[in-house]
């Protein structure tokens, strides 16, 4: 699983965690806001992300990678 991260790691951090079948991308104008208070830390589910080819099986599994 890759972790997307915006914004100052010293400020207060937010975890925004994207739905089964849509792209961490879903969160790209919350992102943009929310960076200028917090660190924002995005998972990225496998297989979810056009630039990581991998393959997602369940959330369970990626998990214990």
């Amino acid at each position: 699983m890759l972790f997307r991260e915006f914004g100052n790691k010293n400020n207060k951090a937010i975890i925004l965690i994207h739905g089964y079948g849509i792209s961490w991308r879903m969160w790209k104008s919350q992102i943009e806001v929310f960076s200028k208070d917090y660190f924002v830390i995005v998972p990225v589910l496998d297989g979810h992300d056009t630039g990581n080819n991998s393959t997602f099986t369940t959330v369970e599994k990626l998990l214990l990678i």
